[in-house]
């Protein structure tokens, strides 16, 4: 690679910082690469404007292009801040790619006003800018991926706690209204929340209704088990509700045997012994 004809487009290119932001700020709008209401006009403008610094940083590196080095970390939080925006405002891989890879043609632009010496020349330092920009690309797409996964991940953390809420219906009784799918990770957590709530509330009975699960495994049946044993340990005593027919005869077909648990038909009957468990009666007023 020819290194003063490397020095001499980058110069160029950084004083050509301003003409180059703009007119990619103008290209993006022209070509809608970006869906009109996700952006402020500011912040489209910020962002150009940072990604642009970030590139003409990147390009002063040369056989470094890794984003590894101690230099780069600038660059490196640009294109992070970037990924995350692009996460926050919805937008699809392709067009947070599309947006990084547009720069190209505002830069290639640019190139083919420069004065070289020959064409292999041009040509050299045409593939360079090529290849900077596709690895700001790929790191940013990387970096959005991630991101991605990360909020998914969270989400999908705050949907498992929302789904096993821990109900104080009265003074010493807790209840936990279970629906959809039961599974190992969602048993044990079900199991912690409940013995943190029985310890922070001196609960004395706690019902687990299973009503809206549709099928129990044997690893879930087990786990119930161990909550029951758990729950016993504390001084608390467990009533589970709400097995179906169908859970019934599943749990005798797989051997689970639930003779120690108390049960009940429905969670009114589970709410109406755990009363008396917790010391009150449930009395019927005549009007």
């Amino acid at each position: 690679m020819d290194n003063l004809a490397s020095k001499k487009t980058n110069t160029v290119l950084k004083q050509l910082k301003d003409s180059l932001t703009g007119n990619w700020i103008e290209y993006i709008h022209r070509k809608s690469l970006i869906k009109k209401g996700l952006f402020s006009e500011n912040e489209i403008n910020s962002l150009c404007d940072k990604i642009v610094t970030a590139f003409l940083k990147f390009i002063e590196y040369e056989g470094d292009v890794a984003l590894k080095s101690i230099e780069l970390n600038n660059v490196k939080k640009i294109l992070s801040d970037y990924s995350k925006i692009t996460v926050s405002k919805g937008l699809g891989q392709v067009e947070v790619s599309n947006f990084i890879f547009s720069l190209k043609n505002i830069i290639f632009d640019e190139l083919n006003k420069i004065d070289c010496d020959d064409n292999t020349s041009l040509y050299k330092e045409t593939v360079r800018i090529s290849e900077v920009l596709d690895k700001m690309g790929l790191f940013t797409f990387d970096l959005y991926v991630k991101e991605r996964e990360e909020i998914i991940l969270r989400q999908q953390q705050d949907m498992l706690e929302l789904s096993t809420p821990v109900i104080q219906v009265w003074e010493g009784i807790l209840a936990i209204p279970l629906i959809g799918t039961l599974d190992s990770k969602r048993t044990q957590m079900i199991m912690e929340k409940l013995l943190e709530m029985i310890v922070s509330t001196s609960s004395k009975v706690a019902i687990i209704d299973i009503t809206g699960i549709p099928t129990v495994d044997t690893l879930v049946a087990n786990h119930l088990l161990k909550t029951a044993s758990a729950t016993r340990l504390l001084g608390a005593e467990l009533i589970i509700t709400g097995i179906s027919p169908v859970i019934a005869q599943t749990m005798i077909h797989l051997g689970v045997d639930l003779s120690g648990i108390t049960t009940r038909a429905v969670m009114a009957d589970g709410i109406k012994l755990a009363m008396e468990l917790a010391g009150f009666k449930v009395v019927r007023l005549v009007k």
